[in-house]
């Protein structure tokens, strides 16, 4: 559902797209046929998920797996799932060679499989491990945050310093000591004493400090997490600039004016 919504998204501001599925990705090659991959929320699972695949049409949530035989063929080229062994190489080598990756919601776990210098946040230290913050203390269901916006940075062009963004259950990051060193920047975060700006929300404070959109340069090309739902159901107009200018800066490269 969420890849559907931005795909009507793009149509309504005339971006050109295709709809890629996990045998796609799998055969390789990407950077000849992309310079953009969108990853809507739930496409890609962390690693430790569960066992086999995530994503695409094979399954899960209590379903059972499609047989090929039982779909029609011309619809079976849309099966599969994303993988850790088959897809996740093809996704990295299409980054390395300077393709860009713009990765929504839970999506963001591809920091993971990526190596990227960013924590999941709210974590705490339990037994002398860290360990996401647990739900009796930290839940925000669908509700607005107050964020503040790099606006310096190409990803933010165009949107305010100061704004809200729809926050469900939504991934937010601590960078690690070494992250600017390796070039990441925060594009937008999260620094008020009363984030809620409206809805409900449950141990808001476990956030405040974090940082809510990242862009990554790997290799030749990047990587931007967008841990907000910057494109829910096509409503929050004010943050669908943060996707656009992802769009539109990840084939770009530097240039010196003369």
């Amino acid at each position: 559902m969420p890849s559907g919504w931005i795909r009507w998204l793009f149509e309504q501001f005339e971006f050109p797209f295709t709809v890629v599925y996990p045998q796609g990705l799998d055969a390789g090659g990407l950077h000849s046929k992309y310079d953009v991959i969108v990853f809507a929320d739930g496409s890609i699972r962390p690693p430790n998920a569960r066992a086999g695949g995530f994503g695409g049409g094979g399954g899960g949530f209590g379903r059972p797996a499609l047989k090929p035989e039982d779909v029609p063929e011309e619809f079976r080229s849309w099966m599969g799932n994303i993988t850790a062994t088959k897809t996740i190489p093809q996704l990295a080598a299409f980054v390395n060679d300077g393709g860009a990756i713009l990765a929504i919601g839970g999506s963001t776990s591809i920091a993971e499989y990526l190596k990227l210098p960013v924590s999941n946040a709210p974590m705490e230290m339990v037994k002398n491990q860290l360990q996401p913050v647990p739900p009796d203390r930290f839940y925000i269901p669908g509700s607005l945050l107050k964020a503040h916006s790099n606006t310096m940075d190409p990803i933010a062009y165009g949107v305010p310093a100061k704004l809200v963004v729809d926050f469900d259950n939504s991934p937010s990051f601590t960078l690690q000591p070494d992250a600017e060193l390796k070039g990441l920047r925060s594009v937008a975060w999260y620094d008020d004493d009363d984030l809620l700006a409206s809805g409900w929300a449950w141990g808001a404070k476990y956030i405040d400090h974090t940082t809510a959109i990242v862009e990554a340069p790997v290799g030749k090309g990047k990587v931007v997490l967008y841990g907000p739902e910057v494109t829910f159901r096509g409503q929050p107009h004010s943050t669908f600039k943060y996707l656009f200018n992802g769009v539109l800066d990840g084939p770009a490269t530097e240039e010196t004016l003369k």
